[in-house]
């Protein structure tokens, strides 16, 4: 069990640099909350499946790539986003 925590966090980390890093690249961008979240989703996912499923990193992340993942984990974002903030 604390192999599969570590392994999410390890996700969750690598969603948060990779955010932070795109953002950071840009310039005059405005910072987007929900792809933020939605990143560090996706990493988070990705962990989960390396760690339970027991694939290798890459294999996982392009497995959940194959399958859609991504437009998924930003859409329940968005769609959790615009529950919680009105007038989005």
């Amino acid at each position: 069990m604390i192999e599969l925590i570590s392994k999410v966090g390890s996700g969750v980390v690598a969603g948060i640099m990779y955010s932070l890093s795109s953002y950071a690249k840009k310039k005059d961008q405005e910072f987007d909350w929900v792809k933020f979240v939605s990143t560090i989703g996706f990493g988070a996912f990705v962990g989960l499946v390396h760690g339970s499923i027991g694939l290798d990193l890459s294999a996982a992340n392009a497995l959940l790539i194959n399958l859609g993942a991504v437009p998924i984990v930003e859409n329940v974002c968005k769609a959790i986003w615009r529950k919680l903030v009105p007038g989005n």
